[in-house]
């Protein structure tokens, strides 16, 4: 999916959260769930600034869906 979308044009990015994958941590664990969340907005904030303006998509699955919904939830009316 990633490799299809940057042929058609789009810059696509992936995040790796800790403990999962091959991210460092205690597998699976954090001590807070807004760790996660947290870990999403440095992610955006890294990514958005290498847009150069251009609006950004999110798209999360499983646990990312959780973590993306969790995150836009705190931001309703930003």
């Amino acid at each position: 999916t990633m490799e299809r979308l940057a042929r058609a044009g789009f810059a696509a990015h992936a995040l790796d959260y800790r403990g999962h994958g091959q991210s460092d941590g205690r597998r699976a664990h954090v001590d807070d769930f807004g760790e996660y969340v947290a870990d999403l907005e440095s992610f955006l904030e890294r990514v958005g600034g290498q847009a150069g303006g251009r609006k950004v998509f999110l798209m999360g699955h499983s646990l990312g869906g959780l973590i993306c919904a969790r995150w836009a939830l705190g931001r309703k009316g930003s």
